[in-house]
């Protein structure tokens, strides 16, 4: 039987960051940790220019690779957690069948703003906050090719993140699991 598991990933992430989590799941789950595009696979297309164009880009992808039959489950990381809910109100909008449960971590409810312009940082700036939230490992900073490759990544991530605005809806009548660590002071 199983379930279909789509997984949404982080700020700078890619499919390929979810791997070790898609092995650690049982036989019978269908797992696909979604690529965005403008990495991964789909590096030569260009990234999504807003949240909007984010959420249906994920519904199409959604809709090609969904198996009829299964219960949808959705798990959404950071950023993916917003990326997500708003793929559920597109899903919804355009009558498809929703997930039966949600698993959201890493994030702040929707709702609440987070405008920093982080995507205006100079890169030294950036870096520094990527290292103090943890988002990416010492060594990392010293190869300027693997730089030039991530950091217009996760510009446009941050940007997405920083500049969307919630928008007043309907609840949601799906159970929603939120997991988040209790010293992460990025998450509140």
């Amino acid at each position: 039987n199983g379930v279909q598991l789509f997984i949404f990933p982080h700020a700078g992430g890619s499919e390929v960051s979810y791997v070790p989590v898609e092995k650690a799941l049982l036989p019978e789950t269908v797992a696909t940790a979604i690529c965005y595009a403008g990495r991964g696979r789909r590096i030569r297309e260009p990234f999504q220019k807003d949240m909007n164009a984010m959420a249906m880009d994920c519904m199409s992808i959604i809709q090609q690779k969904r198996k009829a039959g299964m219960p949808l489950v959705f798990l959404g990381h950071s950023l993916g957690a917003l990326i997500a809910f708003e793929t559920m109100n597109y899903m919804r909008r355009y009558d498809m069948e929703l997930p039966e449960l949600v698993f959201f971590s890493g994030r702040k409810g929707p709702a609440v703003a987070e405008k920093k312009n982080r995507s205006l940082m100079s890169d030294r700036e950036l870096l520094a906050h990527l290292a103090i939230m943890g988002g990416i490992p010492d060594s990392f900073l010293e190869h300027p090719d693997f730089l030039s490759f991530y950091l217009p990544i996760i510009r446009n991530d941050l940007r997405l993140n920083d500049t969307y605005c919630y928008q007043q809806q309907e609840p949601f009548d799906i159970p929603f699991v939120v997991m988040n660590g209790v010293e992460d002071e990025h998450v509140g």
